[in-house]
């Protein structure tokens, strides 16, 4: 499913990852999937997935894909929380403003406050990813 120029299929095996999400990047290796770079699936791979196993074109797919992924952007930029039942919830977290230190010359910086997304699994996902 990843026709990618000189990729050669690697089986996984029992293969946890710490991080579950990190931009749209997803860890999903489960024993005998086989997995592009041996623990990866990201935007193409779910492209691939969803075109296989709905029988659509890949156009179709990675509309659908886009769809999902801008539908979930808008509501976070909106303030909105996103939860999908089972696999996890994303919101916009606040963050305060505070003093910092410059690494390099220990001087202080202010750190502006700021919004960022943040993922929190469903209790279903952590089920399945601890068996």
């Amino acid at each position: 499913p990843f026709a990618s120029p000189g990729w050669v299929p690697q089986k996984v095996h029992n293969y946890r990852s710490k991080r579950l999400c990190k931009g749209l990047d997803i860890r999903v290796a489960n024993e005998g999937n086989i997995v592009q770079g041996g623990d990866l699936m990201n935007k193409s791979g779910l492209i691939s997935s969803l075109q296989k196993e709905s029988s659509i074109t890949k156009a179709k797919a990675e509309k659908a894909i886009d769809i999902v992924f801008d539908s979930i952007s808008e509501a976070l930029a909106r303030g909105n929380r996103v939860e999908i039942r089972g696999f996890c919830s994303i919101f916009a977290k606040n963050y305060k403003g505070y003093i910092g230190r410059n690494p390099k010359t220990g001087t202080p910086v202010q750190v502006p406050p700021k919004k960022l997304p943040f993922f929190k699994c469903g209790k279903e996902l952590k089920e399945r990813i601890g068996s």
